[in-house]
Protein backbone atom coordinates (compact mmCIF):
# COMPACT_ATOMS: atom_id res chain seq x y z
CA UNK A 1 0.00 0.00 0.00
CA UNK A 2 1.05 4.00 -0.80
CA UNK A 3 -0.23 6.60 0.54
CA UNK A 4 0.20 9.86 -1.37
CA UNK A 5 -0.62 13.45 0.02
CA UNK A 6 -0.68 16.21 -2.77
CA UNK A 7 2.68 15.68 -4.98
CA UNK A 8 4.25 13.77 -1.86
CA UNK A 9 4.33 10.23 -1.91
CA UNK A 10 5.64 8.03 0.59
CA UNK A 11 7.54 4.97 0.34
CA UNK A 12 5.62 1.87 0.11
CA UNK A 13 4.25 0.37 3.29
CA UNK A 14 5.43 2.99 5.71
CA UNK A 15 2.09 4.89 7.00
CA UNK A 16 -0.77 4.04 9.17
CA UNK A 17 -3.61 5.48 8.38
CA UNK A 18 -7.14 6.04 10.64
CA UNK A 19 -10.26 7.31 9.17
CA UNK A 20 -12.85 9.13 10.86
CA UNK A 21 -16.39 10.56 9.72
CA UNK A 22 -18.17 12.59 11.70
CA UNK A 23 -21.80 13.85 10.83
CA UNK A 24 -22.60 17.44 10.38
CA UNK A 25 -26.34 18.34 10.94
CA UNK A 26 -28.53 21.19 10.35
CA UNK A 27 -30.71 23.14 12.96
CA UNK A 28 -33.88 20.28 12.07
CA UNK A 29 -31.54 17.09 12.88
CA UNK A 30 -31.14 16.50 9.22
CA UNK A 31 -28.05 15.29 7.42
CA UNK A 32 -25.73 17.78 5.54
CA UNK A 33 -22.55 16.25 5.40
CA UNK A 34 -19.51 15.01 7.05
CA UNK A 35 -16.23 16.30 8.59
CA UNK A 36 -13.16 13.59 6.88
CA UNK A 37 -10.16 13.31 9.35
CA UNK A 38 -7.37 11.31 8.51
CA UNK A 39 -4.64 10.24 11.29
CA UNK A 40 -1.59 9.70 9.49
CA UNK A 41 1.21 7.86 11.20
CA UNK A 42 4.34 6.76 9.45
CA UNK A 43 8.49 6.46 9.20
CA UNK A 44 10.77 8.13 7.30
CA UNK A 45 13.99 6.08 6.04
CA UNK A 46 17.06 6.43 4.53
CA UNK A 47 20.21 5.37 3.94
CA UNK A 48 22.44 8.37 5.83
CA UNK A 49 21.55 10.75 8.23
CA UNK A 50 22.39 13.53 5.53
CA UNK A 51 19.24 11.72 3.24
CA UNK A 52 17.45 11.45 6.35
CA UNK A 53 17.28 15.36 6.79
CA UNK A 54 16.61 15.90 3.06
CA UNK A 55 13.74 13.67 3.42
CA UNK A 56 12.18 15.00 6.62
CA UNK A 57 12.82 18.62 4.98
CA UNK A 58 10.24 17.72 1.51
CA UNK A 59 8.34 15.60 4.05
CA UNK A 60 7.54 19.31 6.21
CA UNK A 61 6.99 21.01 3.31
CA UNK A 62 4.50 18.65 1.60
CA UNK A 63 2.31 19.05 5.25
CA UNK A 64 3.19 22.37 5.11
CA UNK A 65 0.71 23.08 2.40
CA UNK A 66 -3.15 22.79 2.74
CA UNK A 67 -5.36 21.95 -0.42
CA UNK A 68 -3.48 18.65 -1.13
CA UNK A 69 -5.53 15.09 -2.56
CA UNK A 70 -5.17 12.40 -0.14
CA UNK A 71 -5.03 8.93 -2.32
CA UNK A 72 -4.02 5.23 -0.78
CA UNK A 73 -3.25 2.83 -3.23
CA UNK A 74 -3.20 -0.98 -3.25
CA UNK A 75 -0.10 -2.69 -4.37
CA UNK A 76 -1.37 -2.89 -8.06
CA UNK A 77 -1.09 0.17 -7.78
CA UNK A 78 -4.46 1.35 -8.29
CA UNK A 79 -6.63 3.86 -6.52
CA UNK A 80 -8.43 2.06 -3.40
CA UNK A 81 -11.80 3.96 -2.16
CA UNK A 82 -9.79 5.80 0.41
CA UNK A 83 -9.38 9.06 -2.03
CA UNK A 84 -10.21 12.48 -1.23
CA UNK A 85 -10.01 15.26 -3.35
CA UNK A 86 -9.41 18.74 -2.21
CA UNK A 87 -11.75 20.72 -4.69
CA UNK A 88 -14.72 17.97 -4.31
CA UNK A 89 -15.09 19.55 -0.51
CA UNK A 90 -16.61 22.30 0.97
CA UNK A 91 -13.34 23.26 2.46
CA UNK A 92 -10.54 21.70 0.99
CA UNK A 93 -8.09 19.20 2.55
CA UNK A 94 -6.52 21.15 5.14
CA UNK A 95 -3.33 19.67 7.36
CA UNK A 96 -5.10 20.20 10.97
CA UNK A 97 -1.32 18.51 12.99
CA UNK A 98 1.95 17.97 11.57
CA UNK A 99 4.79 16.34 14.07
CA UNK A 100 7.13 14.10 15.36
CA UNK A 101 5.83 12.07 18.25
CA UNK A 102 7.80 9.04 20.19
CA UNK A 103 9.02 6.57 18.18
CA UNK A 104 8.48 2.53 18.24
CA UNK A 105 12.11 1.62 18.07
CA UNK A 106 12.30 0.57 21.67
CA UNK A 107 13.24 4.11 23.29
CA UNK A 108 16.20 3.84 21.18
CA UNK A 109 17.20 7.93 19.46
CA UNK A 110 15.96 8.41 16.08
CA UNK A 111 18.06 9.95 13.80
CA UNK A 112 21.13 7.59 15.04
CA UNK A 113 23.06 4.82 12.93
CA UNK A 114 21.51 2.25 15.59
CA UNK A 115 18.82 2.75 13.97
CA UNK A 116 19.20 3.08 10.61
CA UNK A 117 18.30 6.47 10.40
CA UNK A 118 14.44 6.03 10.77
CA UNK A 119 12.06 9.10 11.80
CA UNK A 120 8.71 8.45 12.82
CA UNK A 121 5.93 11.57 12.12
CA UNK A 122 2.20 12.10 12.19
CA UNK A 123 -0.08 14.25 10.64
CA UNK A 124 -3.85 14.93 11.20
CA UNK A 125 -5.68 16.25 7.83
CA UNK A 126 -9.43 17.30 7.72
CA UNK A 127 -12.32 18.04 5.10
CA UNK A 128 -14.96 19.06 5.18
CA UNK A 129 -17.87 17.73 2.79
CA UNK A 130 -21.64 19.01 2.26
CA UNK A 131 -24.04 17.11 0.23
CA UNK A 132 -27.43 18.56 -0.81
CA UNK A 133 -28.54 21.90 -0.40
CA UNK A 134 -28.65 24.10 -3.70
CA UNK A 135 -31.65 26.58 -1.42
CA UNK A 136 -32.73 24.08 0.79
CA UNK A 137 -33.65 25.61 4.12
CA UNK A 138 -30.59 25.01 6.96
CA UNK A 139 -32.76 26.99 9.81
CA UNK A 140 -35.74 29.32 10.51
CA UNK A 141 -37.32 31.25 13.89
CA UNK A 142 -40.53 33.43 13.75
CA UNK A 143 -42.15 35.53 16.75
CA UNK A 144 -45.32 37.56 16.65
CA UNK A 145 -45.55 40.07 19.16
CA UNK A 146 -49.31 41.29 19.57
CA UNK A 147 -49.58 44.99 21.09
CA UNK A 148 -52.93 45.88 22.04
CA UNK A 149 -56.54 44.75 22.96
CA UNK A 150 -58.94 46.76 20.18
CA UNK A 151 -60.22 48.01 23.89
CA UNK A 152 -60.37 52.18 24.67
CA UNK A 153 -57.57 54.54 24.40
CA UNK A 154 -57.16 56.56 28.02
CA UNK A 155 -55.08 58.90 29.17
CA UNK A 156 -54.65 60.89 32.34
CA UNK A 157 -55.53 64.59 31.83
CA UNK A 158 -53.51 66.83 34.30
CA UNK A 159 -54.67 69.86 35.45
CA UNK A 160 -53.38 72.96 37.30
CA UNK A 161 -54.22 72.39 40.69
CA UNK A 162 -56.07 68.91 41.61
CA UNK A 163 -54.89 65.69 40.28
CA UNK A 164 -54.62 64.11 36.82
CA UNK A 165 -58.08 63.16 35.07
CA UNK A 166 -58.59 59.69 33.63
CA UNK A 167 -60.56 60.45 30.12
CA UNK A 168 -61.26 58.35 27.81
CA UNK A 169 -60.06 59.44 24.38
CA UNK A 170 -60.93 56.86 21.75
CA UNK A 171 -63.27 53.63 22.67
CA UNK A 172 -61.75 51.28 20.32
CA UNK A 173 -58.07 51.19 19.28
CA UNK A 174 -56.43 48.41 16.75
CA UNK A 175 -54.50 45.79 17.41
CA UNK A 176 -51.15 45.81 16.12
CA UNK A 177 -48.92 42.75 15.35
CA UNK A 178 -45.14 42.36 15.04
CA UNK A 179 -44.49 39.27 12.45
CA UNK A 180 -40.52 39.08 12.74
CA UNK A 181 -38.17 36.36 12.26
CA UNK A 182 -35.35 34.60 10.09
CA UNK A 183 -34.55 32.31 7.32
CA UNK A 184 -31.28 30.82 6.48
CA UNK A 185 -30.95 28.83 3.06
CA UNK A 186 -27.65 27.06 1.87
CA UNK A 187 -26.26 28.04 -1.31
CA UNK A 188 -28.72 30.49 -1.57
CA UNK A 189 -31.44 33.72 -0.01
CA UNK A 190 -34.72 31.85 0.15
CA UNK A 191 -38.10 33.87 0.70
CA UNK A 192 -38.80 34.37 4.18
CA UNK A 193 -42.83 33.16 5.21
CA UNK A 194 -46.01 35.51 3.78
CA UNK A 195 -46.82 38.12 6.00
CA UNK A 196 -50.04 36.57 8.89
CA UNK A 197 -52.63 38.94 6.67
CA UNK A 198 -55.40 36.39 8.54
CA UNK A 199 -54.57 38.91 12.07
CA UNK A 200 -54.82 41.65 10.30
CA UNK A 201 -53.60 44.63 7.29
CA UNK A 202 -50.15 44.84 6.35
CA UNK A 203 -48.57 47.77 6.91
CA UNK A 204 -46.35 48.07 3.49
CA UNK A 205 -44.23 50.90 4.73
CA UNK A 206 -43.22 49.47 7.71
CA UNK A 207 -41.82 46.04 5.89
CA UNK A 208 -38.22 45.17 6.70
CA UNK A 209 -36.33 42.69 4.56
CA UNK A 210 -32.31 42.11 5.29
CA UNK A 211 -30.11 39.68 3.41
CA UNK A 212 -27.45 39.08 5.54
CA UNK A 213 -23.98 37.71 4.05
CA UNK A 214 -23.24 33.94 4.02
CA UNK A 215 -22.36 32.73 7.38
CA UNK A 216 -20.04 29.98 6.51
CA UNK A 217 -17.32 30.97 3.80
CA UNK A 218 -14.96 28.68 3.60
CA UNK A 219 -11.60 29.60 1.07
CA UNK A 220 -10.92 26.44 -1.18
CA UNK A 221 -7.53 26.50 -2.71
CA UNK A 222 -8.31 28.77 -5.10
CA UNK A 223 -12.05 28.93 -5.34
CA UNK A 224 -14.52 30.40 -2.50
CA UNK A 225 -17.07 28.08 -1.10
CA UNK A 226 -20.42 29.68 0.82
CA UNK A 227 -22.99 28.75 2.66
CA UNK A 228 -25.96 29.48 5.25
CA UNK A 229 -27.79 32.83 3.45
CA UNK A 230 -29.54 34.40 6.35
CA UNK A 231 -32.66 37.04 5.34
CA UNK A 232 -33.94 38.70 8.38
CA UNK A 233 -37.92 39.73 8.19
CA UNK A 234 -40.01 41.63 9.69
CA UNK A 235 -43.93 42.65 9.07
CA UNK A 236 -46.34 45.19 10.90
CA UNK A 237 -50.30 44.33 10.82
CA UNK A 238 -53.33 45.91 12.22
CA UNK A 239 -56.63 44.87 12.81
CA UNK A 240 -59.66 45.88 15.13
CA UNK A 241 -60.14 42.77 16.85
CA UNK A 242 -57.18 40.94 18.75
CA UNK A 243 -56.51 37.55 17.49
CA UNK A 244 -54.48 34.77 18.38
CA UNK A 245 -50.55 35.32 17.07
CA UNK A 246 -49.51 31.51 15.92
CA UNK A 247 -46.09 31.27 14.25
CA UNK A 248 -46.02 30.50 10.42
CA UNK A 249 -45.10 26.56 10.19
CA UNK A 250 -43.07 26.22 7.76
CA UNK A 251 -42.83 22.70 6.25
CA UNK A 252 -39.69 20.68 6.16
Amino acid sequence: MQFIYGSHSHATNSVGLRIYYRTIYDRFHRRMGDVQTWHVAGVVQAATQAALTTALTALEAAYGTDFGDITLKDNTPANTAHVTTSANTFSGVQVAHFGYPKGSWDMQTEYGVGNANKRTFEAILTADFRSGGGGSLYAYREKVTRIGTGGPVTKYMGSLTGVPVLQTLRVYSPVRYIQEGYVIGRGQYLNPPAALTALGNEKFEQRILEDVSPEDIRKNNNTQKQELYRTNYRYVLESTIAGTPYPTQVTL
